[in-house]
């Protein structure tokens, strides 16, 4: 891999010593002491690590080093300041913040870079260990949460192993029918509303829903509607159950393309199995 190196230096050997030696392992950019020229050039080249050097510690190399660590366009960007013991030992002291890597010179350019690709190799492996740890964590967290949802499924009386059925029905002899006919295989939640079903959708789910047309203050259609333009909801599969057989009210339901259509009065072998062809 050929790493992208911003080359910020007054010494001319060292300078001609990375564009002439390293070309196999880094590709060089040279910007000035200007931090107008050195933050264009952050933009532009968008360097894999920032070198410097220099002679003297003072408030403009400082709030140069700042401005990068500050600015989100090089702020992720690592620094390497290369130097003789002393310098190198002040920068370590005053700012140990600002600088991630120090190379102590004399070195020969050979060491210069089998030092920074060092570090390039030292990063990655971190990376790639920050990484592990971040997925396993999660993993971790999702176990948790889904220990924790099937504890208090169990609380609440509800099987983990079954799939989740809510009714939306105003009849409510409709709903104890069909509550006691299905909760033997299925989950069931009944609601006598479709405003009640949207607002239960909002913090929970279900895997079928069973759906009336004829409600008080929301038809089916209109509550089914509703139910697609909540994300989490939108693709929970609904089976409609009505007495409402006039042609143009059926259109307006299979045009919202529910997964089935049935009349009441409800045959409970045909709604088994229009449940099971959709849940499997």
């Amino acid at each position: 891999m050929v790493y992208k190196i911003l080359l910020n230096t007054r010494n001319a050997t060292l300078t001609n010593d990375f564009f002439k030696h390293t070309d196999e392992v880094f590709e060089c950019m040279s910007t000035s002491e200007y931090w107008e020229d050195i933050f264009v050039h952050f933009k532009v080249f968008q360097p894999d690590a920032y070198v410097f050097s220099c002679d003297v510690i003072n408030n403009e190399i400082l709030s140069q080093l700042k401005a990068i660590k500050r600015e989100d366009v090089c702020a992720k960007t690592p620094v390497i300041f290369i130097g003789d013991g002393e310098i190198c030992e002040q920068f370590e002291k005053q700012v140990p913040k600002l600088i991630d890597l120090s190379i102590r010179r004399p070195i020969t350019i050979k060491g210069m870079v089998q030092g920074i690709t060092d570090f390039f190799v030292e990063l990655e492996r971190k990376r790639k260990e920050e990484e592990k740890a971040k997925k396993e964590a999660e993993q971790k967290a999702e176990e948790e949460l889904a220990k924790q949802k099937a504890a208090e499924s169990i609380k609440a009386g509800i099987d983990p192993s079954k799939k989740h059925v809510l009714i939306v029905d105003d009849d409510r002899s409709i709903l104890k029918l069909l509550k006691a006919a299905l909760e033997s295989t299925y989950n069931v939640t009944v609601m006598v509303s479709g405003k009640m079903a949207e607002k239960y959708l909002e913090t929970k789910t279900a895997d079928l829903i069973l759906l009336d047309y004829e409600m008080p203050l929301e038809t089916g259609p209109e509550v089914l509607k509703k139910i697609k333009q909540n994300e989490k909801a939108k693709d929970i599969p609904v089976i409609f159950l009505t007495g409402v057989a006039d042609p143009s009210k059926v259109q307006e339901v299979i045009a919202l393309e529910p997964q089935g259509y049935l009349l009441k009065p409800i045959n409970i072998e045909r709604l088994f199995s229009a449940i099971h062809k959709v849940l499997g």
